[in-house]
């Protein structure tokens, strides 16, 4: 199976998996984060859930045996999300908003969006880049 092919599915189950956890567990997932489970805070959970729901949805439908363009356009917004969001998470620890933990998940998109940018200039992928 081909690199690309894993990256979508991987990132899809993730972004699914999400999408579930703030949209039906909001309280939970708020908590995971050790901050204040208000009205806010559940509704922004469950915002975040319903678009990593669209997005995981999207990945998976993604066919690697068809469409580079396509294909390539999804590595630069899985980087791009992965990227944002890890800055987030980033300013969120450096300010307090997030406890220690909060590391991790910094770790984690660091290492997301590296798979991304690999999976673009792989020179055994159809998806590189031309230079």
């Amino acid at each position: 199976m081909k690199f690309e092919v894993i990256y979508f599915k991987v990132v899809a189950i993730i972004y699914i998996l999400s999408g579930i956890l703030g949209l039906f567990f909001a309280d939970q997932y708020i908590s995971l984060l050790d901050a204040d489970a208000s009205t806010g805070g559940r509704l922004w959970a469950r915002a975040f859930g319903a678009v990593s729901v669209g997005f995981g949805v999207m990945y998976w439908m993604m066919n690697p045996s068809k469409d580079q363009r396509a294909r390539k356009i999804g590595a630069v917004g899985a980087a791009l999300t992965f990227g944002l969001t890890g800055l987030t998470d980033l300013i969120s620890v450096l300010t307090g908003d997030l406890p220690p933990v909060g590391w991790g998940f910094i770790a984690f998109h660091v290492v997301m969006v590296g798979l991304a940018i690999n999976l673009l200039f792989r020179p055994d992928s159809s998806l590189s880049v031309q230079t």
